[in-house]
């Protein structure tokens, strides 16, 4: 049964607590016999062969055209799964106008920056085990008010996609108490590619524009004059 024991070995590992985790991991490596480097770097590399096979096509291919028909998007994901929705939204907002991101864990914060969504607009939810229940019911009001709402989450058996209108999955992995995000990164950074491609002239007129307020204002450095841009 092997769909019964995948279900039960994310059910187990959303509910241990940091110090449970920590000592699952520190045994599994010391089982495997390799030394740590290789043994994280192997399994980064197996979760992101695992998405290849597990993500739907026609799914992602789905969630890019709401990204882009969007009329707002809300990206939110806090604590772990911060760092996801920073890098999302930061190349989202050079594609698409009307990106919002959300990484406060304040509950306070996430409805007030989402209270107007609307069913023209898009509610982006991010997490992983332990899930966030600010982030799942923040999804469970975006949905009630009419949003098209997505999961980026680890599995179909995540709370997440229960109030989902679509879900992309991406399992992460218990390294220590840390988990590792890699596969999820990649499957966000695929769906900036794909956005990218589809708005490839606006996005080209965008960035020629930013190019010359970087040069302006100094942002990069200038690598044949030695000289900060």
């Amino acid at each position: 049964y092997p769909k019964l024991q995948k279900s039960l070995e994310e059910l187990v590992k959303s509910r241990l607590t940091a110090s449970q985790r920590i000592k699952v991991s520190t045994n599994r490596i010391i089982k495997n016999d390799k030394h740590i480097l290789k043994a994280v770097l192997e399994s980064d590399a197996e979760r992101i062969h695992s998405a290849i096979n597990d993500v739907d096509e026609k799914v992602f291919d789905e969630v890019v055209e709401k990204i882009i028909n969007a009329n707002k998007i809300f990206i939110v994901g806090g604590r772990s799964s911060a760092p996801l929705t920073q890098f999302f939204c930061t190349y989202l907002n050079l594609m698409v106008e009307n990106v919002v991101g959300i990484t406060s864990t304040a509950a306070t914060e996430i409805y007030e920056s989402i209270f107007r969504i609307s069913g023209e607009d898009i509610f982006i939810g991010i997490s992983f085990p332990r899930y966030s229940q600010k982030t799942i019911r923040a999804m469970e009001y975006a949905k009630d008010r009419g949003a098209t709402t997505i999961a980026i989450t680890d599995s179909m058996q995540s709370p997440l996609t229960n109030n989902a209108s679509l879900s992309l999955t991406a399992r992460s992995d218990m390294l220590s108490f840390v988990d590792s995000l890699v596969a999820p990164l990649s499957l966000i950074n695929a769906i900036l590619v794909a956005v990218s491609t589809k708005k490839q002239d606006k996005l080209i007129d965008t960035l020629d524009s930013l190019e010359r307020l970087w040069n302006e204002y100094k942002v990069y450095m200038n690598e044949s004059e030695n000289k900060y841009i």
